[in-house]
């Protein structure tokens, strides 16, 4: 099989790992957050899930009404999944796929040399 070179994928394996390494750094220092109700409810999470705050405006619990902090954290946690599912696929993008050279591994496999 021309153009694939497996010495370059074993000399890339410790580049690799430490790309990983990077990523996971990265997510670790990334931050999230999400405000809902107008303030009355704030959450912060890392890339990697751990929760950095919560805050729950007292206002809410003089109302008595349950299903609406309910709603309101819902609210809150389906913002942070889909910034975070953003925040991760640009971060991924970035350290990984633009830092590890794929087409140094594969080289020209299926270029018939023809453009």
């Amino acid at each position: 099989m021309e153009g694939f070179d497996i010495g370059k994928i074993m000399s890339m394996f410790g580049d690799f790992q430490k790309i990983n390494g990077d990523f996971l750094k990265t997510l670790d220092e990334k931050e999230v957050s999400a405000s809902v109700g107008g303030g009355m409810v704030k959450i912060s999470i890392t890339g990697t899930g751990k929760i950095k705050s919560l805050f729950i405006d007292e206002e809410i619990f003089k109302t008595g009404d349950k299903e609406m902090l309910e709603d309101l954290i819902k609210a809150a946690i389906q913002s942070l999944i889909s910034q975070l599912k953003s925040s991760l696929q640009e971060t991924f993008t970035s350290n990984l796929l633009n830092k590890f050279p794929i087409n140094d591994i594969f080289g020209n496999i299926g270029d018939d040399g023809n453009e």
